[in-house]
């Protein structure tokens, strides 16, 4: 995976606004595609990308960012996206003193007390 990251889009230029993003995670990408918008003391400028491959990541817009901060992450060719979050297990571990193959004894709950339900009063 690639960072795309905020360039210098002029000689003092320290940081810059995404105003608007042109493509969304997911959307395929060449190198020269124009990707964002960004704003800087000099005005809106659109940002190419100099990737080719399928956004990933992008930071969210109306963010200022120093010049050379990750703006979005890329998957190159060849590359799959990584899972979000790991897989649960399979099976739940046995609680403290659970021997393997046998059941835990279930005791009865006491009635609730007070009045019962609506639809049951007089």
């Amino acid at each position: 995976m690639a960072d795309f990251t905020m360039p210098a889009l002029g000689a003092d230029m320290e940081t810059g606004q995404v105003v608007q993003w042109l493509v969304r995670p997911g959307d395929r990408v060449r190198s020269g595609d124009v990707v964002a918008v960004v704003e800087t003391h000099k005005g809106a400028i659109d940002v190419e990308c100099f990737l080719d491959g399928v956004i990933e990541d992008l930071v969210p817009t109306g963010q200022s960012l120093p010049v050379g901060a990750v703006l979005a992450r890329v998957l190159q060719p060849g590359e799959t996206a990584a899972p979000a979050t790991a897989a649960p297990p399979q099976t739940p571990a046995p609680p403290p003193g659970a021997q393997p193959g046998t059941v835990a004894p279930v005791t009865p709950s006491a009635p609730a007390s007070g009045p019962g339900p609506a639809a049951e009063r007089p």
